[in-house]
């Protein structure tokens, strides 16, 4: 029950295109993230060839995370007789989805379970943006404010508690408290190379020590969302995996 990647990369890393992992069993397909360019990735491997449910669980509404998420919805509809499953933590997703002309009746929503894999959904709120109006009515994007003109834009990470193991995927993220996660056998962690005050994601050297001052062995976390070459590069540097797309 291992995660397999379609992608690796971050928004702007075209070359290891959008990350997005999956699991394919028992007619099912299970899905986190449809960013820009998967659907056509989930054509070119033929994932849909004898699917029966289609199940999909977003971390965030970025276009490198849902951004062909409605080519997935119709395809499944109209060429396969299928509507996809999707898991709408805050209510948000039928909204997006309606804005590309797919109506509620083209999907279902589910919550946590998924049995035809033996697979239970957890979330956790993820340490990424929020988007807040300033005083000028201006939209701006800043991290982590705390003033009270703050709309959050939802991001989260999950746990996947599969039949003989607790996976950890974060989303897009700058910090994730593992003392509240020692349960899980591994970690997909968004890495990145990139180091500015207010970094979205995490920074793969801020990783490394953070792991360090928790006692997460290393040997557990898989990096992914690369920004650039470097950021996998570091990440070998220091131990950590490096996820490979099939």
């Amino acid at each position: 029950m291992d995660l397999k990647f379609l992608g690796r990369g971050s928004a702007f890393n075209t070359k290891e295109g959008n990350t997005s992992a999956y699991i394919k069993e028992n007619n099912t397909l299970f899905l986190i993230d449809c960013g820009s360019n998967i659907f056509e990735r989930i054509i070119q491997k033929q994932l849909l060839d004898g699917i029966k449910n289609v199940y999909v669980a977003i971390t965030h509404r970025h276009p490198d995370h849902i951004g062909s998420l409605g080519d997935l919805v119709f395809y499944c509809y109209y060429m396969k007789g299928v509507k996809v499953k999707i898991y709408d933590v805050d209510g948000s997703i039928e909204s997006c989805l309606f804005q590309l002309g797919i109506t509620s009746d083209k999907i279902e929503l589910f919550y946590r379970d998924i049995p035809e894999l033996g697979i239970k959904l957890k979330e956790y709120y993820a340490y990424h943006c929020v988007i807040y109006k300033n005083e000028y009515g201006d939209i701006s994007e800043t991290y982590r404010e705390t003033d009270n003109s703050i709309d959050l834009f939802n991001c989260y990470s999950y746990k996947i508690y599969c039949q003989d193991k607790v996976i950890f995927y974060s989303g897009d993220c700058s910090y994730i408290y593992f003392y509240e996660h020692r349960d899980c056998d591994v970690y997909y962690v968004d890495t990145c190379i990139a180091d500015y005050p207010n970094n979205a994601h995490y920074n793969v050297n801020l990783l490394y020590k953070e792991c360090s001052d928790s006692n997460i062995d290393i040997s557990k976390i898989w990096c992914m969302h690369f920004d650039k070459d470097e950021a996998i590069e570091r990440a070998k540097e220091l131990g950590f995996n490096v996820v490979k797309c099939v």
